[in-house]
C-alpha cells in the first residue's frame, strides 16, 4: 500500500497495465538468449522482500537457453543498498559485483 502512489495499483486496470509494464519477471522469455546475470539482495531489506529477486532468479534459471550463470547473492545482514546497510557490507556487495563483472568479461589478473 505504501508503494501504491509511486507504482500504481492492481485495483483498476490503467494501474495493473502499468505495473504489468514495467514487471521484469512478467516479461522473462523462454529459449531467450540472456547474458550472465547476478542478481543481490538482502534479508534485512525494508523496501524489496528477499523472495522476489529469489523469485527472478529461479525465472530465468528455468529458461535459460545458454549455459551462461545466473546468480542469486543474498547478504543475510545487508538492507536495501546503500539506505540500510554498512560501509563494510557495500564495499563487499560491490567487489563481488565487479569480479563477476570481470569474470564475464574474461578479464584475468
Amino acid at each position: 500500500p505504501a508503494n501504491i502512489v509511486e507504482f500504481g495499483t492492481t485495483q483498476d486496470r490503467t494501474g495493473f497495465e502499468q505495473l504489468l509494464g514495467m514487471s521484469a519477471y512478467h516479461h522473462v522469455v523462454k529459449g531467450k538468449h540472456y547474458p550472465a546475470v547476478m542478481l543481490t539482495t538482502g534479508m534485512r531489506d525494508p523496501n524489496v522482500d528477499v523472495w522476489q529477486a529469489a523469485k527472478m532468479t529461479a525465472m530465468l534459471q528455468s529458461v535459460a537457453s545458454t549455459d551462461r550463470p545466473v546468480l542469486l547473492r543474498i547478504d543475510p545482514e545487508a538492507g536495501h543498498d546503500q539506505y540500510s546497510s554498512t560501509r563494510e557490507q557495500m564495499q563487499r556487495w560491490r567487489a563481488d559485483q565487479l569480479a563477476f563483472l570481470m569474470w564475464q568479461l574474461g578479464v584475468e589478473k
